[in-house]
């Protein structure tokens, strides 16, 4: 975790794991769903592989910083949160007779842990550019995400302008969409605070918003557009945030009346649409959980219930459903730094100048709103922003201490 022009080895993984987690797998899967690639039992296995390998020295390195190191309170929550819903993932996993499905099951919950802990050390470790390392990051980045455009587009529907996909070989597929979406849009804001000029910012914005549309996923799009405004507002853009508000009642008031009947807009025109009524559904039945199992929650209850995997809240109290009510505190408590920051950028309280601060709020306004409304207990995302929240505090304790020792 450095802040000079050289980044140490873990610095240079955190960046390789970011490449790995988001536009290679992107990539990967797409040419996967659709049918471009067959063999993916090699592939898989050399993700697997390097994720297994980043877990073990991430976690060797992040064992001995914290033991001898200043770092310890400052990660302690995490570690406790971890082993807590470790522990009752384990114990509930083999007391409970999930049957025929046991093995979906297992490895659903089991990759949660691991994508947490996963994405909480990438963030942890990812590191403070210098502008020349970031000038030469934001090369392989915008070439990454050249490449994921184009293979998006490759496989629109023309007529639509929507991803099709009733052109996805494997019905277990069709789902990656939302994946696709949140990977695009989080992968665009690393890509965002590594290139310098802010036109250059403005085109990833605009491209990442209309392809946002093309994958899909409404709350990645509309949560997208209403982070870009968080930004411009916070950096005192106000030029750039009036070109951006104009644009987006220029285009609303050009389209088509078919795009705005289409799945991405009716909902703002109509108010109802099926998908949200299916998770009022799943809601429901997941706070009379609760209700009944307050401390606890229910782990797994959707599946005891309707023997889905997939039938579980969408927002945040899903942590308290499938953990109980101490990990849905821990959770709250993990993520208040993050909802503290994002006001005091607004509140113009943040230097904005900084692209590590900048990373971070608008990184975590995403995550935090998408677990808030529309992801679950599954979303690994909002763990890379806790990370790089605590990676930025301890730089900042140790500028501050060796300020002090030096006066």
């Amino acid at each position: 975790m450095m802040s000079s022009s050289k980044l140490s080895f873990l610095n240079l993984v955190a960046i390789c794991a970011i490449i790995l987690q988001l536009p290679l797998e992107y990539i990967h899967s797409m040419l996967f769903a659709f049918g471009y690639i067959d063999e993916v039992g090699m592939l898989k296995g050399i993700a697997k592989l390097s994720l297994f390998c980043f877990l073990m020295i991430g976690t060797v390195n992040v064992l001995f910083y914290i033991t001898w190191s200043r770092g310890l309170k400052e990660l302690l929550l995490f570690i406790l949160f971890i082993i807590s819903v470790s522990v009752i993932t384990i114990y509930h996993l083999f007391s409970i007779d999930f049957q025929d499905i046991f093995d979906s099951i297992f490895l659903f919950y089991v990759q949660i842990i691991f994508l947490n802990l996963y994405c909480f050390m990438i963030g942890l470790h990812y590191p403070k550019l210098s502008s020349s390392v970031g000038a030469k990051l934001s090369v392989v980045f915008c070439f990454l995400y050249l490449c994921m455009i184009t293979i998006t587009l490759a496989n629109v529907d023309l007529s639509r302008l929507q991803l099709d996909l009733n052109a996805i070989s494997n019905y277990e597929n069709k789902s990656m969409y939302l994946f696709w979406a949140d990977a695009l849009a989080i992968f665009s804001f690393f890509i965002i605070c590594s290139v310098r000029h802010d036109y250059y910012k403005l085109i990833i914005i605009f491209t990442t918003t209309f392809m946002l549309y093309v994958l899909l996923s409404r709350t990645s799009l509309y949560l997208y557009v209403f982070v870009s405004f968080i930004y411009f507002f916070s950096k005192k853009n106000y030029v750039f945030l009036f070109f951006v508000g104009m644009s987006l009642i220029l285009t609303l008031s050009m389209i088509g009346e078919d795009i705005i009947k289409s799945r991405m807009l009716a909902f703002l025109f109509s108010g109802d649409d099926s998908s949200w009524n299916s998770r009022t559904f799943m809601l429901m039945d997941g706070l009379n959980d609760i209700g009944k199992n307050f401390i606890f929650g229910r782990f797994a209850g959707q599946v005891t219930n309707f023997g889905e995997i997939g039938y579980y809240i969408h927002n945040m109290i899903s942590y308290w459903r499938q953990y109980g009510v101490f990990v849905f505190l821990m959770m709250v408590a993990l993520i208040f730094p993050l909802i503290r920051m994002c006001f005091m950028s607004i509140r113009g309280r943040l230097c904005f100048d900084d692209a590590e601060i900048v990373l971070i709020v608008i990184g975590s306004s995403f995550t935090l709103m998408s677990i808030f409304i529309s992801r679950s207990f599954n979303y690994p995302y909002i763990f890379i922003m806790i990370g790089l929240y605590q990676g930025y505090k301890i730089r900042k304790m140790s500028c501050n201490r060796s300020s002090f020792v030096r006066a």
